[in-house]
């Protein structure tokens, strides 16, 4: 399961996005580099944000369609992984009764 920090270091990834996202990934890739943290939570990283020098509601927010985003990503790959293997154990269960059956015959 993909945990909260994972959020953090998705939203750096997006720096090369042309949008408000990369945008943002961009600036905190910046600030990193001058305040020397390299990893939040979600609740965390809006905290900072809202309490930084400039502070700017849009930031928080493009933040908060990029959390919504990313909880949509993870969701979609959590529900994916979850069918797979249902799909597995369906297909399991179904060679062991066809293998079964075929010695019974």
């Amino acid at each position: 399961m993909i945990g909260e920090k994972d959020f953090f270091k998705w939203l750096l990834d997006q720096k090369h996005r042309d949008d408000p996202v990369g945008d943002l990934a961009s600036f905190l890739e910046e600030d990193i580099k001058i305040t020397k943290i390299n990893n939040y939570y979600f609740e965390e990283l809006t905290n900072y944000l809202q309490h930084g020098p400039d502070v700017d509601f849009r930031v928080l927010e493009i933040l908060d369609e990029a959390y919504l985003e990313w909880k949509f990503i993870v969701f979609t790959s959590e529900q994916a992984e979850r069918t797979k293997t249902l799909k597995t154990r369906r297909e399991l269960f179904y060679n062991k009764l066809f293998t079964t059956w075929s010695r019974c015959r």
